[in-house]
């Protein structure tokens, strides 16, 4: 349902800030339903990244993790903390998301050595989401700046993690 109206608000151009607030209200007036934070999160932060907000898609991640984490620790039953948990491990895929996208621009800027060390940096984070493919990209990124010894080092890694 939310995703609907998520999808009805951006296809009325100039309505996203209007979601990005329904969607920042109703987080906070439900924090200790995961089920709703599991719908509402995700759509909240894409309305950051469709309004180009990388510092309040920063700052909401932050906010909305603190909340999770709140209301994770306050639930007693054990399927509404696995419901929290998956709450949580979508923020981390969304916020590996957003990393990834910003070490392909590097790439694409040109700014190799900087994108590798942003996609190993992505590669070594727990809830960094596809290792494989950050390895990948690592590679190929030290590849591109010229550094082979160090591209070569990571591939072995792309099939063991």
């Amino acid at each position: 349902m939310a995703r609907l109206i998520y999808s009805m608000m951006v296809s009325l151009d100039g309505y996203t800030e209007d979601a990005q607030g329904r969607f920042g209200r109703l987080i906070e007036r439900n924090p200790g339903e995961a089920e709703v934070l599991a719908d509402a999160v995700p759509l909240y932060l894409q309305t950051f990244l469709h309004l180009g907000d990388e510092a309040g898609y920063q700052a909401a991640v932050t906010k909305v993790t603190a909340q999770v984490d709140a209301s994770a620790k306050a639930a007693a039953d054990p399927k509404a903390q696995a419901a929290f948990a998956k709450v949580k491990e979508a923020l981390g895929r969304a916020t590996a998301g957003v990393q990834f996208a910003a070490a392909q621009k590097l790439l694409d800027q040109g700014k190799a050595a900087e994108a590798a060390a942003a996609f190993e940096a992505l590669a070594a984070d727990p809830a960094g989401g596809d290792v494989p493919n950050a390895l990948h990209n690592a590679a190929v990124a030290w590849d591109k700046a010229d550094k082979p010894d160090k591209a070569v080092a990571l591939r072995p890694r792309i099939v063991t993690e």
